[in-house]
């Protein structure tokens, strides 16, 4: 389990109320967060009680989220709930940039030119949405 410090607890608190906002001024119903050891059970709850047909979330990458992500969609998958997720703030996933041996790279100048010469530019950015409709 995750034991976030009160720095990192602080910081939680208030993007949770900014997103709020956000989402209220878009139309959206009141947030809703949980506590949960199943993050996946806790999820497919809450589709359930909300009747939300879709899901988008931005995907971590470290090996634990990886595969708790990968749970996920194959659950709300399973349920007929359409799950997207996107590599947020990243140009291309970690997996997608890697030196002539198929390695990481390990210093900056290397990875950025590889990215600059990448056979296709990363998606763009989405627009956010002008209104979210909630039931």
């Amino acid at each position: 389990p995750y034991f976030p410090g009160r720095v990192s607890r602080w910081w939680l608190s208030q993007s949770l109320k900014h997103l709020e906002a956000s989402l209220h001024r878009l139309g959206a119903a009141k947030l809703v967060t949980r506590r949960s050891a199943d993050s996946v059970a806790a999820l497919l709850q809450l589709v359930r009680d909300t009747g939300a047909t879709h899901l988008f979330f931005n995907h971590l990458y470290d090996p634990i989220s990886l595969v708790r992500d990968h749970r996920l969609k194959e659950t709300l998958t399973a349920e007929g709930i359409v799950v997207q997720s996107f590599n947020a703030d990243l140009l291309y996933d970690p997996w997608e940039v890697n030196d002539d041996k198929g390695q990481p790279f390990n210093m900056f100048m290397p990875f950025w030119n590889r990215c600059l010469s990448m056979p296709y530019d990363p998606p763009a950015p989405l627009l956010p949405p002008k209104r979210i409709n909630s039931g």
